[in-house]
């Protein structure tokens, strides 16, 4: 059954400008004050901590992963940069609080890492990639950072999320 269509019913009334949700600028941040502002940089996707307090994000033309501390919203501060390069592409981030190995909760940073050799349309190609897992507080104090872990997948990882219960 298709839906009825109104066209000469009247749209919704709009909000009141003063009630619609608006974002106010606050401050900026260069992508290459983590690395250098020599080299091709790009904060592509952007995943913050529980506290809201630590940003992390993809820099897939500098193979990094950054940090940026926003305590201070006015004045956010680079914490530096996870170098993913050895690997290959950093495609996505996303924050995730589990347990740590005593059972404390940590909350570590997932990255999707293409590490194909480059892009070929041809889809019987090699596509690879791998899910990086970094311990947040350890990379906020030094980001040469290791990995706790690398998953390898079965293709290119183009977005990590985690669902609302954790899986």
């Amino acid at each position: 059954r298709e839906p009825e269509l109104h066209p000469e019913a009247d749209p919704p009334p709009l909000a009141n400008a003063d009630d619609q949700m608006h974002f106010d600028l606050e401050a900026s941040f260069l992508v290459c004050d983590n690395s250098s502002c020599d080299d091709e940089t790009s904060s592509e996707i952007i995943a913050a901590s529980a506290d809201g307090m630590t940003l992390v994000y993809s820099d897939s033309p500098g193979e990094t992963v950054g940090l940026i501390d926003i305590t201070d919203p006015a004045s956010p501060a680079p914490l530096g940069a996870i170098d993913i390069s050895g690997f290959g592409e950093p495609t996505s981030v996303a924050v995730f609080t589990g347990k740590g190995p005593d059972d404390n909760a940590v909350e570590y940073i997932l990255v999707g890492v293409n590490t194909s050799p480059g892009f070929d349309a041809d889809f019987d190609a090699d596509h690879s990639g791998q899910l990086h897992v970094y311990n947040l507080a350890a990379c906020k104090t030094d980001p040469t950072c290791a990995a706790v872990t690398v998953l390898e997948l079965g293709g290119q990882p183009d977005s990590v999320a985690v669902s609302p219960d954790g899986a």
